[in-house]
This record gives C-alpha cells, sequence and structure tokens, in this order.
C-alpha cells in the first residue's frame, strides 16, 4: 500500500473516531507530493467530497492550509490539477474573507449544491510540509 493510500486509510479511521466522539468535519489534500499539497476533500456528516474550484482564490486558499497546520497558500490549481474526485462534490461558489477558522465557514452555495463536475475540483499547494501525528 502507498503512502497516499496509507495516510487516507489512516484519516478515514480518524475520522470514524471523530464522528463517535462528536466531532464531525474535517479537511485534507489528496494526490500531491505531502499532506500539505493536493486536491481538496472536506468531511461533512459522514460524507467526503470534493470542492469545485469556482470563485476559488489564495484566500479560500489560505483559509484551507491554516485549518490543516500546513502553513501559507502558496497556490491555488483548478481544472482537478491533482486528478478527479469521485463521488460527492461538496462545496461550491467558496468565498472567504480570510479570518474563518474553516473552508466550511467560508460563505459558499450550501453543501452539496454545485453546477461543477469533477474536472473542477480545486487543488491547493501549500508551504508547509508538517507530519501528521494522531494520538488515540
Amino acid at each position: 500500500m502507498g503512502p497516499q493510500k496509507l495516510f487516507r486509510w489512516m484519516l478515514l479511521i480518524h475520522a470514524a473516531l471523530l464522528q463517535e466522539s462528536g466531532i464531525v468535519d474535517i479537511v485534507m489534500l489528496l494526490n500531491g507530493w505531502n499532506r500539505c499539497v493536493g486536491r481538496l476533500e472536506v468531511y461533512y456528516r459522514g460524507i467526503w467530497g470534493t470542492v469545485c474550484d469556482d470563485y476559488f482564490n489564495p484566500i479560500n486558499a489560505h483559509v484551507a492550509c491554516n485549518q490543516l497546520a500546513c502553513g501559507n497558500a502558496t497556490k491555488v490549481v483548478g481544472w482537478a490539477y491533482f486528478g478527479q474526485g469521485s463521488g460527492n462534490i461538496s462545496l461550491d461558489d467558496v468565498k472567504c474573507t480570510g479570518n474563518e477558522p474553516t473552508i466550511w465557514d467560508c460563505v459558499h452555495a450550501g453543501w452539496f449544491n454545485h453546477d461543477c463536475g469533477h474536472n473542477e475540483d480545486v487543488g491547493v499547494i501549500c508551504s508547509g510540509n508538517i507530519s501528521l501525528n494522531i494520538y488515540i
């Protein structure tokens, strides 16, 4: 099993544990060269989904990078640069001011309300490369 698949499984297990504890919303970047680079995906009420690149800008990426403890946003890439996701598209038309603690606190079109395909999945490149430690 490659590092990306292992990381995804670790996050799924972590998400299940968080859901049991009442904390149910998380965010991650997939298919990049480290955990601070990749396609933006969110876990909301037990469902994983991607984020559409419509209106997604460096301010939005800054909020996502901060939420991930990955430093500053250095680049936003659209058009599924890190590969197309599958399943749900969770967020579209995200518009942040830069002060929000999480990406879902930004104005958006509503959960799972979108006019995108997975060819528009947004990717984010953050400045950090911090290892993830999960303590249970």
